[in-house]
């Protein structure tokens, strides 16, 4: 599968393009692979524990995946939608957030 840099994700599909299996790489070089579709998941540092990254597979509103690095918030999105629904499920976390 591919490799996608986040900050180009807006422009890899459509709603209802499944990036299942491809690789996310994140601005840090850091790297995370998509799941299957309704699959969120994420990982952290032991060196770094205010930083955190995830993804998710929303089906057909696409990918979305987020950087948290103390305490700013950065989200990125296959369409609009997916972006919309990061930013629902980070409210409902919670999350203080400065969205970049």
């Amino acid at each position: 599968m591919d490799t996608i840099d986040v900050t180009a994700l807006a422009q890899m599909g459509e709603p209802g393009c499944n990036l299942a299996g491809s690789t996310l790489l994140f601005p840090t070089g850091e790297e995370y692979e998509i799941m299957e579709i309704g699959v969120a998941g994420g990982m952290s540092s032991s060196r770094m524990p205010t930083h955190q990254l995830r993804a998710v597979n929303w089906g057909v509103p696409g990918v979305g995946a987020v950087d948290i690095t103390d305490g700013v918030v950065t989200v990125w999105g296959s369409t609009q939608w997916a972006v919309e629904l990061q930013l629902k499920q980070l409210a409902l976390e919670g999350i203080e957030r400065t969205i970049r």
